[in-house]
């Protein structure tokens, strides 16, 4: 399975296998692609990881 992350969507590519829970399998993927606890992804995919990004930036 790839991810691909462009203008804050996460499109996933690959075959999942119909036994797992979407949600698991989704958490799961990106997990293993980031190497991120699942809240930090779930920080990414509402958004709340950039915007923190954003700030840090200006206060540089």
């Amino acid at each position: 399975i790839i991810a691909e992350r462009k203008e804050g969507m996460i499109t996933l590519y690959g075959k999942i296998n119909k036994c797992y829970d979407a949600n698991t399998v989704f958490m799961d993927v990106l997990s293993q692609l980031f190497y991120l606890s699942p809240r930090t992804i779930y920080g990414i995919v509402s958004g709340e990881y950039e915007r923190r990004n954003e700030k840090e930036n200006k206060s540089q």
